[in-house]
């Protein structure tokens, strides 16, 4: 499946960023010439205290390891949660689930700007920030 990774990089208002996929790698070049390899994307993920963080990737990675790395990073920034506690999700008009063995290839087109959602797997069982916990204003 053919994707078109986003990116974006500073350039003078000349030089706009041509974009493509070859073999797996993520090639990004401008019209100056200047070309860049890299072997990861850039993948958005929107938290439920409101925080969008950007998880760099591996090209072939799945759900899961997009999910894992994540959790990882939402922790530090306070927003609390496991694997088997929450969920990823596209966003845009009709969100939808992901599943840890689905391919990033496979599913990176179906999400609004590159934006997943991680959030509770059921309300029950939130995925609540740190500052919540403190003050209690989460309910289970």
């Amino acid at each position: 499946m053919a994707y078109t990774v986003s990116s974006k990089l500073e350039l003078p208002d000349n030089e706009a960023p041509a974009e493509s996929i070859l073999s797996g790698t993520a090639l990004t070049s401008s019209r100056s010439g200047h070309t860049s390899l890299s072997s990861s994307i850039r993948v958005f993920v929107r938290l439920t205290n409101g925080s969008r963080i950007i998880v760099p990737v591996a090209v072939g990675a799945s759900v899961a390891q997009l999910h894992q790395e994540a959790l990882r990073r939402a922790t530090r920034i306070g927003v609390l949660g496991t694997v088997e506690t929450t969920v990823l999700r596209t966003t845009g008009p009709d969100p939808t689930i992901i599943f840890g063995e689905d391919s990033l290839e496979d599913i990176l087109d179906v999400t609004e700007d590159q934006t997943f959602f991680l959030g509770p797997l059921h309300s029950s069982t939130p995925c609540v920030s740190q500052e919540d916990l403190a003050t209690g204003i989460w309910t289970r």
